[in-house]
């Protein structure tokens, strides 16, 4: 259906909402009017995951919709953090109507900790890379890899690059999209 480039600012906003469990937080990122995606965060003893993730992009007429919840979820950054760490796992995505719509085959690792600059300073991150890939079968396949700088003092991610690429097959009709991003956090108001 087309490229196009992602624009120069995206705004991530984090925030509780009714309905979650006292451990968790949304994160609404929206890139542009055509799009949005949102992750549903569980901030646990043993570390950080993803139990839901949706989104919504647009080309031209058309706009694809998807959701997940996880089970179990996907480890993002653990706890506690220590070079050399890896974990790997195998999660399977929910769809709204309760089915499988994919399994992932999943691997968090811990390089150590790294200098970046956020917001006109320099943060002593720690690096954690963290490599999903769909299993062959489902409606949805692909590929995410998400390398995040993580920040203690501030409980979260403030740098990002993910590089991701999807596909969904439905009778008649296949949708694929590739997406390579760096977001680096310009603002923090906790």
């Amino acid at each position: 259906m087309g490229t196009r480039k992602f624009p120069d600012k995206m705004t991530m906003v984090v925030h509780g909402a009714t309905g979650l469990k006292p451990d968790q937080l949304v994160f609404d990122l929206t890139y542009s009017d055509k799009h949005a995606e949102r992750e549903i965060v569980g901030f646990r003893n043993d570390g950080i995951y993803f139990d839901f993730e949706g989104g919504s992009v647009t080309f031209g007429p058309r706009t694809e919709t998807s959701q997940a919840d996880y089970e179990p979820p996907i480890l993002e950054v653990p706890s506690p953090l220590q070079a050399g760490f890896t974990r790997t796992g195998v999660t399977r995505a929910k769809g709204a109507d309760g089915g499988v719509s994919r399994t992932e085959d999943w691997t968090v690792s811990v390089a150590g900790q790294e200098p970046v600059t956020v917001a006109g300073a320099t943060v002593n991150a720690w690096k954690v890379q963290v490599d999903r890939k769909f299993r062959p079968g489902g409606s949805d396949q692909g590929t995410r890899s998400r390398t995040m700088w993580f920040d203690p003092a501030r409980n979260m991610w403030v740098k990002f690059v993910e590089v991701f690429h999807g596909e969904r097959h439905e009778v008649g009709f296949s949708f694929t999209y590739d997406s390579n991003v760096t977001a680096v956090l310009s603002s923090f108001t906790p």
